[in-house]
This record gives C-alpha cells, sequence and structure tokens, in this order.
C-alpha cells in the first residue's frame, strides 16, 4: 500500500499554523456531524474525539466512511461514489493551514478561502467540459446518421453544438449557484 508523505521546513521566525493540535503534532481539520438541531452532542470530549478521529483518516478511509453513511443505497449510486472517490484525494474538504508569517485568523481563513475559490472554480470549468462532451456525443449518431444530406448535417451540427453549449451552460450556472 502507498503512502504519500509531505514534508515542509519552515525557518525560525514568526510562523501561523491552523490546524488540529494532536499532542506534539497537526493534523488536518475536517468537519464532523455535531448531532441533529433537536438532539445536540454538545459533549466538548466527544466532540474533540470525533475530530481527532476525522482528522486521523485517509482520504480512502474518507470515501469509505461516507459511502457507509449511504448504506444500501451506495451501490445504486455508482457513478456518483465513483466521482466523489476520485475527488475525495485531490480535494478533501479540512483546514490545514501553514504560513512562514504572523497572521491572524481573519487572514488565515482569507487565505483558505481564496484557494478554495479556485479550486472551486477549475472543478467547475471541468465539470461543464465533461457534461458537454457527454451531450455532445449523445447527439453524435444524429448528427452521422444525416450525413447524407449535405446541408441539413451542416445545419443540424451547429444547431446541435449550439444547443450543447446552452445547456450545459445554463446547468452548470443552477448547479453553481446552489
Amino acid at each position: 500500500r502507498d503512502v504519500r508523505i509531505k514534508f515542509e521546513q519552515i525557518e525560525c521566525g514568526p510562523t501561523t499554523v491552523m490546524a488540529l493540535q494532536d499532542g506534539r503534532s497537526f493534523l488536518p481539520y475536517r468537519a464532523v456531524s455535531r448531532g441533529v438541531w433537536c438532539f445536540p452532542d454538545r459533549s466538548a470530549e466527544n466532540l474533540r474525539k470525533h475530530l481527532l478521529a476525522a482528522g486521523r483518516q485517509t482520504s480512502d478511509e474518507l470515501v469509505e466512511s461516507k459511502q457507509q453513511d449511504l448504506g444500501s443505497m451506495s451501490c445504486l449510486c455508482f457513478l456518483s461514489n465513483f466521482v466523489e472517490g476520485a475527488c475525495a484525494a485531490v480535494n478533501t474538504p479540512q483546514i490545514e493551514y501553514l504560513s512562514q508569517a504572523h497572521e491572524d485568523s481573519a487572514q488565515v481563513f482569507r487565505a483558505i478561502k481564496a484557494d478554495s475559490s479556485m479550486r472551486k472554480w477549475l472543478f467547475r470549468g471541468v465539470g461543464w467540459v465533461v457534461m458537454y462532451l457527454g451531450q455532445y456525443l449523445t447527439f453524435s449518431p444524429l448528427i452521422t446518421l444525416l450525413s447524407v444530406i449535405p446541408l441539413l448535417n451542416k445545419l443540424v451540427a451547429a444547431s446541435i453544438f449550439l444547443l450543447c453549449g446552452v445547456t450545459t451552460a445554463l446547468a452548470s450556472l443552477c448547479v453553481a449557484g446552489v
């Protein structure tokens, strides 16, 4: 089993760390369930235990635990689970920040937000391209079928090209607005 290890050396001086402290080390801070709104689990010790357990999980373990949350329904969403698993290794929702300067919490969260915003738009762009290709390939047999009629072929191909672009752009905007 492969393990990815990353070492960073920080020069002596002012340093800012935003992570979950575990003894003499740091773990990524990951969101955990805090109970249902009408039955909250307010125990600080229980919350810390859940945060440490989530911070110690690898990306594979995170994906497995999310799929276990779905129970028997996870087999119905194979494609969704596959995409979630592929994205979890690249874009795990966590806070783990290190800087070689003294920064207050507002500056740290602005930097984290800027980084996550860039990632978010990158994933949205990739999603749009994949969705466009899928929709265009769905209609490509129609273009091939109409290739017998020269003028109609070019008109239908251009119409489908435009239709796929508009519908996927609208779908992306609707999903991005959620």
